[in-house]
């Protein structure tokens, strides 16, 4: 039935030559809210359409935005919206996408064998697919959305909340014991299998740790040598996930540094919420400390 949709939407297309690629938001994520303890995620069509029916799982079309998004495509109508841009906040995937088999092509011959190896390059090829008709080859090819009578892939994932990302940083495993009685980190990331989760502790943040833990301790006195290295390795996987994304891109100044400042804030979090109680000078000193290291 999902071949038979794609099918459909290439030959009802008016103007098959000017399209680059065909995507779709009808992708199934589970509503992890909704989830109960004992769930266990679908594994069939039918039970997909359970989760769908009851509300433990939607469809990215549903969500605000890209609902927005495609009615104002529907009322553009089919030649205008070709030229609409496809927006950063949809949330899309490379299976997402229905790519021509050159455009695949030209992906692997333009990027660089060190982004393909990297883990987070599946990030890099959605960029790349979401942009192609602003910056490929083929300038000003299409990326054509339809909108089939049915999801077109299961997201099996539950997905990860802002919460347990606090919890792996500022508490989660760590082995080792270290020179202050501490035990080092391994990881900084969440414990749930996937590989975008897992944000290992380095030697390089481990020993970053140490040579400037005082400076950071004179603000935070209850901060440790093994946490410090949490926030600078989930920095690193924070900053590794954009550029890796942005491959090939060129990035405006304003945006790079409004982005390493969302990026500090979402890694050093104890210690952000530690310099809201000192007074404004040592405060501001303790932030100018992050950005520096």
């Amino acid at each position: 039935r999902r071949a038979v949709e794609v099918v459909q939407a290439i030959q009802a297309h008016q103007f098959l030559d000017g399209v680059a690629a065909f995507a779709t938001l009808s992708r199934a994520n589970v509503e992890r809210t909704e989830l109960l303890p004992e769930d266990s995620l679908p594994t069939t069509r039918e039970e997909v359409d359970a989760f769908l029916s009851n509300g433990r799982a939607t469809l990215i079309s549903d969500d605000d935005q890209p609902k927005a998004w495609l009615q104002q495509r529907r009322e553009a109508g089919p030649e205008a919206a070709a030229s609409i841009p496809v927006p950063e906040n949809l949330g899309l995937e490379y299976f997402d996408f229905y790519p021509r088999l050159r455009l695949l092509r030209e992906f692997f011959e333009v990027t660089s064998p060190s982004i393909v190896a990297n883990r987070f390059c599946d990030l890099c090829l959605d960029e790349f697919l979401a942009k192609y008709p602003l910056m490929g080859r083929e300038l000003g090819l299409e990326v054509s959305f339809f909108e089939p009578s049915c999801w077109m892939y299961f997201y099996a994932h539950k997905g990860t909340t802002n919460e347990e990302w606090r919890e792996a940083i500022e508490e989660g495993d760590e082995d080792d014991a270290g020179e202050h009685g501490e035990r080092l980190p391994t990881s900084a990331g969440v414990a749930d299998g996937h590989v975008s989760s897992h944000v290992p502790v380095g030697d390089a943040e481990t020993e970053l740790s140490a040579v400037v833990h005082h400076q950071f301790a004179a603000f935070d006195p209850a901060i440790t040598p093994a946490k410090l290295a949490k926030y600078f390795a989930h920095f690193r996987y924070g900053i590794e996930v954009v550029l890796v994304r942005c491959h090939k891109q060129v990035l405006d100044q304003r945006e790079f540094d409004s982005t390493i400042v969302d990026v500090v804030h979402t890694s050093f979090v104890g210690y952000i919420n530690n310099l809201a109680e000192l007074n404004p000078a040592d405060s501001q000193d303790g932030h100018a400390l992050m950005y520096k290291h």
